[in-house]
């Protein structure tokens, strides 16, 4: 078909987004049909308007040279999107362009990378860990030291406004070696380690934390948080041999274990460093540069957002109504989030094709095998469950995302220092 005859007008709309309105000749879309006819495809009702939309979605692009970020919109209309025979097929859609970001100057930007030497104590202690992994474990009425496990509810609670940020009824926490922080479903809360020292079973713990900095948390990092802890009932560990945890490894020797964990506890630590510096480089991007994202991408955001967090209430036995009154009272934490996440995404697309940054096999594999090594699974099951869940999309965004910013470290000034304790680097 000639797709000049296509109609295509502009129309207002908030930026980035731009208002199309389609006109799609009845005797063209009369060709289409019988085209598809001809070549036995043929096609009508909702596959045969998604099509013609999509037609006329990339017309637009070429012609009014756009380069959209997200999916279009198709705007609602007082009558049905619908196909009459020898009608003109009309509708309207949002399409966005991509903005035009003025880049800062990468080499004044500074930071600092945490590092760490591994030495005979992190060797020692992660040995220690490893036998508590394999050891047996049995109900105490004493008081707890390292090694023991307390099993009880948790709440983490925003001192300045109330806001519940983690609720567990049921949560098992180690009492970690000296140094260590103790972790709340795989997250450091600083000064909980010394206060489960010597507690025991019915007993409650309160202590005033700092929030730290995580994807989840982003937006409270480094505000004071209450830390409640009630513990239902408390273990003491009989920690495994070092011989069985030589011969779980399969190494040939003691010597040759301590090799291996070295090994990996320096994998382990440049991948967990690698983590934490996309997180400093990119909070720092989103701090200088005014990202402008359609807000009906936030608002695909915010909706999944809260039906994760719907899911997650329901599954620890939260009412329907209560949920219902959750989400409300979250809504400015979700939006935040939201706002925080598009912005990231145009901010990870458009840094990717500044810098070419190519994600490959190789890439995806790593970081499935830490994915794996974090989870204490198979790598073929995880790359298997990443695969069936459609993340396989979000494990490219994370490569990229490392692609991106090693290229900024690369010219920006960054100041080696030592990992802080309770930063969660190397202590899981």
């Amino acid at each position: 078909i000639d797709l000049d005859e296509l109609v295509i007008t502009t129309g207002e709309a908030e930026l980035p987004d731009l208002r199309f309105d389609f006109t799609f000749p009845a005797h063209c879309v009369q060709q289409i049909v019988d085209r598809l006819e001809e070549e036995k495809q043929p096609l009508e009702g909702r596959p045969l308007r998604d099509l013609l939309a999509q037609i006329c979605f990339e017309e637009a692009v070429g012609r009014f040279e756009i380069a959209p970020l997200w999916r279009p919109m198709i705007l609602p209309h007082p009558e049905p999107m619908e196909l009459k025979s020898g009608e003109d097929f009309c509708f309207s859609a949002l399409l966005d362009n991509c903005p035009e970001i003025e880049w800062p100057d990468f080499t004044q930007m500074e930071f600092d990378r945490p590092v760490i030497e591994i030495d005979e104590a992190s060797i020692e202690a992660e040995l220690e860990e490893q036998r508590l992994n394999m050891g047996e474990a049995a109900p105490t009425t004493e008081p707890m030291t390292r090694g023991d496990e307390a099993v009880g509810g948790i709440q983490l609670t925003i001192v300045q406004t109330g806001t519940l940020i983690l609720a567990l009824e049921e949560i098992t926490i180690r009492v970690p070696a000296p140094g260590y922080p103790a972790f709340a479903n795989n997250v450091p809360i600083a000064g909980l380690a010394e206060a489960l020292e010597g507690g025991c079973a019915g007993g409650t713990i309160e202590i005033e934390s700092i929030v730290p900095n995580t994807t989840e948390w982003s937006e409270y990092a480094g505000r004071p948080v209450v830390c409640r802890f009630d513990i239902k009932s408390t273990n003491r560990i009989q920690p495994g041999s070092i011989e069985d945890v030589v011969n779980n490894f399969g190494s040939p020797s003691e010597a040759a274990l301590r090799q291996q964990i070295h090994l990996s506890l320096e994998a382990r630590f440049e991948q967990e460093q690698r983590i934490h510096m996309v997180e400093v480089v990119f909070a720092q991007l989103l701090e200088l540069i005014d990202i402008p994202v359609p807000k009906r991408a936030v608002f695909g955001y915010l909706k999944d957002i809260q039906r994760m967090h719907a899911t997650s209430l329901a599954g620890q036995g939260i009412d329907e109504e209560t949920i219902k009154e959750t989400i409300n009272s979250d809504l400015e934490r979700h939006t935040y989030q939201a706002d925080m996440l598009a912005r990231r995404r145009v901010l990870t697309v458009m840094l990717g094709d500044h810098f070419k940054v190519i994600v490959g096999e190789r890439e995806l594999d790593e970081q499935i095998k830490f994915l794996a090594s974090v989870q204490g699974e198979q790598v073929d099951d995880v790359r298997k469950k990443v695969v069936e869940s459609g993340m396989i999309d979000n494990i490219g965004e994370t490569c990229r995302q490392s692609g991106i910013t090693g290229h900024i470290l690369a010219v920006a000034n960054v100041r080696d220092v030592p990992a802080a304790p309770g930063t969660g680097l190397l202590e899981t």
